[in-house]
């Protein structure tokens, strides 16, 4: 009886999934209707000579931290639509809620890279807590493939990265008590140098009437 052994065969692939191009900071006042764009760009490309299809899932945080939020304005989008498929969803926790984004790139070709694009808006969802001065969006992407056609020749750690955006919050100080304080000390200033004119004045009249008195009586 002959057994019949099999063998898989692999095929390598060279996939790297990077940042590009992000926000970095952003800085936003208290006043809760505030919002700042925020932009985070994903590069993925294959250097390998095999055209793999990949996955790629973002992953997105919808409450960055108390009463901080982050909203998608508009779908993730890449450069080439082509050969492209998107779809999300929103996975409610018991302290954040995160939205999923997955993206199926049928054929991923050497040295043609595809750029995602995630835009939205970071901004306040309450009144500013004063112990709340700094905070961080981020996004994460992974890319996943067909590992028992493909395998990855290179660091697998290139199939996750992380972008993150400095937030700022700062207090909105209102100038109108500042401009009115500062009118008003103005004002007064103006009142002593008039009322210091006007005794220098009355002082200088008072002696040259006396001196010409003076004159008169001799």
């Amino acid at each position: 009886m002959e057994t019949i052994a099999h063998i898989t065969v692999f095929k390598g692939v060279h996939i790297i999934l990077s940042g590009f191009e992000s926000t970095r900071n952003i800085r936003i006042t208290q006043d809760k209707n505030v919002k700042k764009s925020v932009i985070h760009t994903y590069k993925l490309e294959s250097r390998g000579q095999h055209n793999p299809p990949v996955n790629v899932t973002f992953t997105i945080p919808l409450n960055i931290q108390a009463q901080l939020t982050f909203t998608l304005t508009q779908p993730i989008f890449s450069d080439s639509s082509k050969g492209l498929d998107c779809s999300n969803e929103q996975n409610k926790g018991l302290t954040s809620d995160n939205l999923t984004v997955t993206c199926v790139v049928h054929s991923l070709e050497k040295n043609k890279p595809v750029i995602f694009t995630i835009i939205g808006d970071v901004h306040l969802t309450e009144s500013h807590q004063r112990s709340l001065n700094k905070s961080v969006m981020w996004s994460r992407g992974d890319i996943s493939f067909n590992q028992n056609q493909y395998i990855e020749l290179s660091n697998p750690l290139s199939h996750s990265v992380e972008i993150f955006t400095e937030v700022e919050i700062f207090e909105k100080y209102d100038l109108l008590p500042v401009i009115i304080g500062s009118s008003v000390g103005g004002l007064l200033l103006l009142l002593i140098v008039v009322a210091g004119m006007y005794k220098v004045c009355s002082a200088l009249a008072a002696t040259t009437s006396s001196q010409k008195q003076t004159r008169c009586l001799q």
